[in-house]
């Protein structure tokens, strides 16, 4: 805990006062909110049952002389408005009725041309009354970078209120057009003086009569007491997804993903950039174009899956598919027994300027990704070698027993010493490897129906338990390990690995972008609802987006008749119902000129093609800076086989928004369909002829009542649909 700075002593000196410059006061359920004036500051003060105070500062003038021109009291609301020399003020305050929070938004109109300057944060729990000493309080996570703008904390002894603090940063982005800054780190700060820090440039000044959006938080407090880690992220979701519903968000994008995923697949199969060839044999580069490091085994893996499910889907032979799964155990190492990461007789051009670019150094979760992948494609019937599969399967449970579970960040393949034993310095290892490791081993179990795997799953996802929001190290990883403890809870009836799973997605969520940048590069893209592949990592990225989003499906499929939280299941939907309009932007010929780095750090940049870029940068940064990322090419495949479903005998094919749960085709021809979800998640469908050739008409209905639809320029059909929605379609198709 840290020491009071003299503005948090003057702060609590303010709210001891017995008679201070209340502005306005309302009372709503069990809060009450209190508008106080203190000098050129505009302060709400907030007191929950408990008799828990936390003070927001929502306008920071600096002007003693500020004045009050008007101050509008309305049923469950305030409104107030001010002006000083540096322009007009209005502070508007809208409480819950459903819950115990409320939404402080601030607008600031200069009336000349100026810059904001920072001063200090929002947020101040405060002390009992009379008391000048720094509240109990612990702050649980806070927003990094350009994740969502959150804090989540609670304050005050047993039982705890927890707070969850929502900046929308979508609403800055005006401002921060006009200023040229950054919202990234904004939401931050240390126990007692947490919250939002409005970012400011000197050098860009925000122009008169202008009104600028300067603070647009939302609040919600819910009572403990939090029993424990896991207890703590499952609040955190239930309070993350009631506060989701009131924020703004923009439309559903739509692109046509099977012709991406055409296009695609002509790239792989005729650009030689993709590829490189070692002994008549052809691998896949990491990046395009990159010849200064040798093959790996995950980027094989990576593609070949997501292509044999596309191959499967459109029932099709691949000779795409076959290339790759020749090439597999080319990276099996006859001395250990085990697939490695570089391919065997091109280790030695490792340059060894990272420390994975070592032959002999394995990164934790590199280990037991390729297995996932290589597992998967055997249950699809892509049958690899069955000694060498099992082989490596022990030896990945040797390397999980030496650790006892519990993993470095990297270590010698060959001799189990640790090379990098923490993320951070006093942090752990890779916290979510036992997830991906229970993952590989309930595929496993599944696939040879021995009751080893089973107990090692067992054993490694009890090594997840009171992570909490630290547990993701990488977040395709992190949720495959939800899917994991799900699967477990389903083999064992233990209510704790379903408590793990929704940890496992709580991490997540604490790592996400839920806000669209409307500023700098950020303009030409869709942010909003990204996740970012580490916790710290600047940009989102598509290789872990994709594999995120092919998790949370399988997780939302395997829940099914799981008591899993209705507020889980939202967010989870909302997720995959942005990411096909999003991952478009990640194709390079989507991107003005001057978005892209020409300059990236691995292979070669390309304007036109159908590879994306492993980077997208927040705001006024340059994207592609590390290169166009192949082993993320499977995206398309993915998102087809996902988001597309042919309905019987009728060649057309429907696009869901929302997870299909099932069609069934009835007697009249007609199709039903059902969808996952809850009912506040909404949505659209598409319907499309695969020949176009064909008209298309339909009749279509929920339940007895008919929907509605629209037409598309391209003469597609589209309607919208909610979470749990029962839809029949009818089609009538002219050929």
């Amino acid at each position: 805990m840290k020491g009071m700075s003299t503005h948090t002593i003057h702060v609590y000196t303010l709210f001891n006062k017995d008679v201070r410059q209340s502005l306005a006061a309302l009372h709503t359920g069990d809060m009450q909110y209190e508008l106080v004036r203190d000098a050129g500051d505009i302060w709400l003060l907030t007191t929950n049952a408990n008799n828990e105070r936390i003070a927001y500062r929502v306008i920071n003038s600096r002007d003693p002389e500020l004045r009050i021109t008007a101050v509008d009291k309305q049923a469950g609301g305030l409104t107030l408005k001010a002006d000083c020399a540096a322009g007009a003020y209005t502070a508007v305050v809208d409480c819950f009725r459903e819950a115990a929070g409320c939404r402080l938004r601030t607008s600031f109109t200069p009336a000349h041309e100026q810059y904001l300057k920072p001063s200090g944060r929002d947020v101040f729990p405060l002390p009992e009354k009379g008391s000048i000493s720094i509240p109990p309080g612990n702050i649980h996570f806070n927003q990094v970078g350009p994740r969502t703008g959150l804090l989540y904390f609670s304050t005050g002894a047993a039982p705890e209120t927890l707070v969850l603090y929502w900046q929308d940063l979508s609403s800055l982005s005006p401002y921060c057009e006009a200023a040229h800054c950054s919202v990234a780190g904004t939401v931050a700060g240390e126990w007692p003086e947490p919250g939002f820090l409005l970012p400011g440039n000197a050098a860009h000044l925000l122009q008169p009569g202008t009104e600028y959006v300067i603070y647009d938080a939302y609040l919600l407090y819910q009572p403990g007491p939090v029993a424990d880690t896991e207890a703590l992220t499952r609040t955190f979701m239930e309070m993350l997804a009631t506060l989701y519903k009131k924020i703004s968000k923009p439309e559903l994008g739509y692109f046509h993903w099977p012709q991406i995923a055409e296009g695609t697949l002509q790239e792989l199969e005729r650009n030689h950039g993709c590829w490189q060839n070692v002994k008549e044999r052809s691998y896949l580069n990491a990046y395009y174009c990159d010849y200064d490091n040798p093959p790996e085994i995950m980027v094989q893996l990576a593609v070949m899956r997501p292509l044999k499910e596309y191959s499967i889907y459109k029932g099709i032979d691949m000779p795409l598919v076959n290339v790759l799964q020749q090439n597999i155990f080319s990276f099996y190492d006859k001395q250990l027994k085990t697939l490695v990461r570089w391919l065997p007789e091109m280790s030695d051009h490792l340059n060894n300027d990272e420390d994975h670019k070592e032959p002999d150094t394995m990164d934790s979760w590199y280990l037991y990704h390729p297995l996932l992948h290589l597992l998967a494609c055997e249950q699809m019937g892509i049958h690899m070698p069955d000694a060498q599969t099992r082989n490596a399967l022990d030896y990945g449970i040797r390397v999980a027993q030496h650790f006892n579970y519990d993993w470095p960040v990297m270590y010698n393949i060959r001799t189990l010493e640790v090379v990098r034993a923490e993320t951070r310095p006093g942090e752990d290892g890779e916290n979510d490897v036992p997830g991906l490791y229970a993952y590989v081993m309930l595929k496993a179990w599944e696939l040879y129906g021995d009751d080893k795997y089973l107990r090692e799953a067992y054993q490694a996802a009890g090594k997840l338990f009171n992570k909490g929001f630290k547990l993701m190290y990488q977040a395709n990883n992190t949720a495959f390990a939800a899917v994991a403890c799900l699967k477990l809870f389903k083999a064992t009836g233990e209510q704790r690995f379903l408590s793990a799973s929704i940890t496992c997605i709580a991490a997540l969520f604490s790592n996400m972008w839920i806000w669209q940048c409307g500023y700098g590069n950020g303009k030409n893209w869709a942010s909003f609802f990204a996740i970012f592949p580490l916790p710290e990592a600047p940009y989102i990225a598509a290789y872990e987006e994709n594999e995120v989003m092919m998790a949370f499906d399988e997780y939302i499929r395997l829940s099914e008749g799981v008591d899993i939280p209705q507020d889980v299941l939202f967010m989870l939907c909302e997720f995959l119902k942005y990411l096909p309009g999003r991952c478009f932007y990640y194709y390079p010929f989507n991107a003005p000129a001057d978005m892209l780095s020409e300059k990236p750090r691995e292979g070669q940049p390309m304007r036109n093609i159908y590879i994306p870029v492993e980077d997208l940068q927040e705001g006024w940064n340059q994207s592609g800076t590390v290169g166009l990322e192949i082993y993320g090419a499977g995206i398309p495949f993915s998102l087809y086989t996902r988001y597309y479903h042919q309905l019987a005998d009728s060649g057309i094919i429907l696009y869901a928004a929302l997870p299909v749960k099932s069609i069934a085709t009835n007697e009249s021809g007609s199709h039903t369909v059902t969808f996952f979800g809850t009912p506040d998640n909404s949505g659209f469908c598409r319907l499309f002829p695969a020949d176009a050739s064909i008209t298309l008409g339909a009749e279509i209905s929920r339940g007895d009542q008919p929907l509605a639809y629209s037409t598309t320029p391209e003469k597609y059909i589209t309607f919208d649909i909610q979470g749990g929605d029962e839809i029949t379609i009818h089609l009538q198709v002219v050929l």
